[in-house]
This record gives structure tokens, sequence and C-alpha cells, in this order.
């Protein structure tokens, strides 16, 4: 059955400090080779001053449309103890689990939840009574075919386009970074551009790309926009070369991609060129202007 979260069950999902209760760390992301497994610890911790008891259930994520599926068996990678867990008042709890990657999954990225829920009723203080909202801990898995494979994935394209050449000392240039992702694969390119002049005299300038770390899913795109801000002279006739490396935050393989920066050599000469016959119709017609000496006779 399909399970959609709407506004009320994603603040049931994600709201984590409305009753003093949270879940460290926010995820868990772990890659592996099909039929191997890791074990991994979250902690639960109550600041209530009552006891919290609650189950651990599972669910199939979707980050990108921020949707839960009821797990099929072969989708299920998380194995955790789903008895009844209590957390004591104004303690924190370890909650063991493991992951484990299905042979009938093939390579790619997959998304299990785990959702804390409430069971039963919580008592309170002065007889109350009361639940807080569920917990939930993404887990990711990147299932992979070898670790000693050079790339774990080369589906992904990369484009690097000058966008604004900009105004020298006045506007910086503008390079545009775009990343296609068309693997199976959850993508996070990391790298930098390095800004270089003409004659290398100078140290070059560095942009790094994607600090924020965004996500690009299967079949989904990331575009960014960065400023080069450092002029010099020569660059108004020559240029600079950008030079970008970058991974794809899955393995150590090293894309690299070389644009030129143009420079404003034409303009420049028909700068030069326009005030040089400026001076020359000036003077010209100066020339012309000059009253003519009278004869004397």
């Amino acid at each position: 059955m399909l399970i959609v979260i709407i506004t009320t069950l994603a603040s049931l999902l994600f709201v984590t400090k409305t009753y003093a209760e949270t879940i460290s760390p926010f995820s868990t992301e772990q890659t592996l080779v099909q039929a191997e497994s890791s074990n991994h610890t979250i902690t639960f911790s109550n600041e209530n001053d009552y006891n919290i008891y609650v189950t651990p259930r599972l669910y199939k994520y979707y980050p990108q449309s921020e949707y839960i599926l009821d797990l099929k068996p072969f989708e299920e990678f998380v194995k955790i103890d789903n008895d009844y867990i209590t957390v004591p008042a104004s303690s924190s709890k370890d909650i063991r689990f493991q992951i484990v990657a299905p042979n009938a999954l093939e390579v790619g990225t997959y998304y299990n939840l785990i959702v804390f829920e409430h069971i039963g009723q919580t008592k309170k203080e002065e007889g109350k009574i009361g639940a807080s909202a569920a917990l939930s801990h993404i887990v990711q898995l990147n299932i992979i075919n070898d670790y000693n494979a050079n790339a774990v994935t080369e589906d992904y394209n990369i484009e690097l386009s000058v966008v604004d050449r900009g105004i020298p000392f006045i506007r910086p240039a503008q390079l545009k970074l775009l990343f296609f992702n068309n693997s199976k694969y959850t993508l996070v390119p990391q790298g930098e551009i390095q800004i270089t002049k003409s004659n290398a005299d100078k140290e070059p300038e560095y942009i790094k790309v994607n600090l924020d770390r965004t996500r690009v899913y299967p079949e989904d795109s990331l575009e960014k926009t960065y400023e080069v801000k450092n002029w010099y002279i020569e660059d108004i006739l020559y240029g600079k070369k950008a030079y970008l490396k970058i991974e794809n935050g899955l393995d150590k393989n090293m894309t690299t991609k070389e644009i030129d920066i143009p420079g404003f050599k034409n303009e420049f000469l028909y700068i030069i060129v326009s005030v040089t016959v400026i001076i020359l119709l000036v003077t010209s017609l100066k020339g012309n202007t000059k009253p003519k000496p009278k004869r004397v006779e």
C-alpha cells in the first residue's frame, strides 16, 4: 500500500525537537557489495522527565519526493530488532542495526527509513497522558560490484561554460557547471575550478565546487554558477583558462575539463582604432578651420 507523506505525516517523521527527543545521527550511508553486511548504531535521546516507549518500523523511502512505501521483502536491507524499546527519562539509548546488501537488488543506491513509532501511552507528571512525534532515521545503501574498481560509475555528464565574461575590474566573470546524473546511484559532486592567468606569474584563483554537498539523484542534474573575481591587466588582451577537477562523491575517479575565458582583445583594438580615427578627424578639422593668411599687395 502506498503511504504518501502529507503535511501531517511529514511533521511526525521529521520534527525532532518538539518533544525533547532526538535521533543521532540523522542518517547513515554505507557502500557494500552484494551479500555483504555492516553493523551500525544510532542514539535515541530522551530529555523528558518520563520514559519513552517506541518500536522501529521500516519503509522504502524516496528522498526526492519525500514519500514512503511499504517494503517488499527483497527491498528490505536494514535488520533491526522491532521489539519494544524503552528509553528512560533524561537519558539516551544506543540502538543497534545491521545493513545487508541483498542479492536481489542490482547495483545502485537504495533507501530504507527507520521510523520509531510510539506504542501504548506515555505517562507524564501529574497523571497526564500523552504521546510525542515519531522520529526517523534515513539509511542509504550504495551497492557496488567491486571495491577495487577504479570507478564505481562513469554514467554522468559534466559541462563547464562561460555565461558572462564580466567587465574588467567592474564585474566578475561567471562560469556555469552542469552535472547530469544518468547512473543508478545518488551522487554528490565534489571538486574545484582553478583559474589561471596566461603567463602564470600569479597564484591561481580556486573555486570550490558544490560546498553545500547537494545530492544529485538518478536522472537529475545539478546546475551551479560561480564567479571569477580576480582581474589583471593582461586579462583584457589574453583572457584566462579555467580547469575543472571533479569527483562524483562515490569513488575517487577524477574528471577534468578545460575552457578558455575570452579576453577583450578585439574590443580593445576597436577602441584604439576608434580613438585614433577620432583624433585624426579632429586634427584634420582643426586644420581646415584655421584662417587663411592675408595676401599682402
